[in-house]
C-alpha cells in the first residue's frame, strides 16, 4: 500500500504541475496577447527553466536522507512558486512600466518573460529529480 501512495503521490505532482503550466500559459496568452514571440519564449524558458531546477537537485545536500524524508511537505513548494509566477504574468505590464495600450517592446518583453516564467518550472525540474530518488 505504501507503494500505491507513493505513485499516487507522483502522478498527482505531475498532474498539478502540467495544469499550473497550462493556466500559467494563459495568462501569458492574455498579458502578452498572444505574441508568437512571447509564445516562443514562455517554451523555451519553460524548458531551460526545468532543466536548471534539475540541475540544482542533483546537488548531494538536495539528496541526503534528510531532505527525502519530507518529500511529501516540499511538494507544497509548489503553491508559492504559482503564485509569484501568476503574479509575475498578470502584473508584467505594470512592472516593466508599459500601459495596457502599448505593444511590450522586445527589450523588455525577452527578460520578462524568462523571469516570470521561473518559479514552477524550477520547482518541476527540482522535485521531479528528487521524486526519482525518493521513489527508489
Amino acid at each position: 500500500m505504501e507503494k500505491f501512495s507513493k505513485y499516487l503521490l507522483i502522478f498527482c505532482l505531475g498532474g498539478f504541475s502540467l495544469l499550473a503550466q497550462v493556466l500559467l500559459f494563459r495568462d501569458c496568452l492574455t498579458v502578452f496577447a498572444g505574441n508568437e514571440l512571447s509564445i516562443g519564449l514562455f517554451f523555451c524558458s519553460w524548458l531551460l527553466w526545468v532543466g536548471a531546477g534539475a540541475l540544482i537537485s542533483r546537488y548531494r545536500f538536495f539528496t541526503s536522507e534528510t531532505i527525502l524524508r519530507f518529500f511529501p511537505l516540499l511538494i507544497l513548494v509548489y503553491l508559492p512558486a504559482y503564485l509569484l509566477q501568476h503574479y509575475l504574468l498578470i502584473n508584467a505590464g505594470e512592472i516593466l512600466g508599459v500601459a495596457a495600450y502599448e505593444a511590450f517592446p522586445y527589450s523588455k518583453l525577452i527578460p520578462m518573460v524568462f523571469l516570470a516564467n521561473a518559479p514552477v518550472s524550477v520547482v518541476t525540474g527540482f522535485l521531479f529529480v528528487i521524486a526519482c530518488k525518493w521513489m527508489s
